[in-house]
């Protein structure tokens, strides 16, 4: 996410807006090539999100009025274009940190007054392209880090999960994961940022965790 780009139903540019309870299915699937057992299908994407009313939930979310769910990734103006934070100033559901190899997306923009949470969710066709996909964004959070300090500060950082904080005079943080072949990112502004951010990101992976 990028502090200097969040206002409503802008921030990462849903080009495709759905009420989050009415999106239609859309996706990159082979129906003839399922995933492997364990893994994700691509067809169970919807029920990865959290609802805003389950947002509205968390300590603090109350304040959240607005959801609406895009099908593809949506790019935003690079704030470093073809600098070392690039990437990790890009949007929650810019393409240059999914790709294209996803067989199934989703965005989910909750937004309330002054308050935000994005939520991005990728399908992928086997956990080695989700985790390349996470592996990529890491990368360019560790350039970004090292390169122009302020811009990023890594929180923690594991094989399969990190977050970040962007420091500012509206303060954000941002999840990002990787679990079975899904990899996802959960971004928050203004509302305990990292708190609400990680809370989300937790019911999303045991989502993934129970899905078929």
């Amino acid at each position: 996410m990028k502090p200097t780009q969040r206002t409503a139903a802008v921030a990462v540019g849903a080009a495709v807006a759905f009420a989050l309870c009415g999106a239609v299915s859309e996706s990159h699937a082979d129906p003839a090539n399922p995933p492997a057992p364990g893994l994700v299908n691509a067809g169970a994407i919807d029920t990865l999100l959290v609802s805003l009313e389950d947002i509205k939930a968390i300590p603090g979310g109350g304040g959240f009025s607005d959801s609406v769910v895009s099908q593809q990734p949506t790019a935003s103006p690079a704030a470093d274009p073809g600098g070392p934070c690039e990437l990790a100033l890009s949007g929650t559901a810019d393409p240059a940190g999914f790709g294209t190899n996803w067989t199934a997306f989703r965005y989910a923009d909750i937004t309330g007054s002054n308050i935000y949470l994005r939520q991005s969710v990728g399908v992928y066709p086997d956990p080695g392209a989700a985790e390349d996909a996470f592996a990529g964004l890491v990368a360019g959070l560790k350039s970004c880090a090292l390169s122009r300090t302020g811009s990023v500060a890594i929180a923690s950082l594991t094989g399969s999960a990190t977050t970040w904080l962007e420091p500012g005079d509206r303060p954000c943080a941002e999840v990002a994961r990787v679990v079975k072949n899904v990899f996802f990112r959960v971004g928050s502004c203004r509302l305990e940022p990292a708190a609400a951010a990680v809370s989300v990101a937790n019911q999303i992976s045991g989502r993934i965790t129970n899905a078929l």
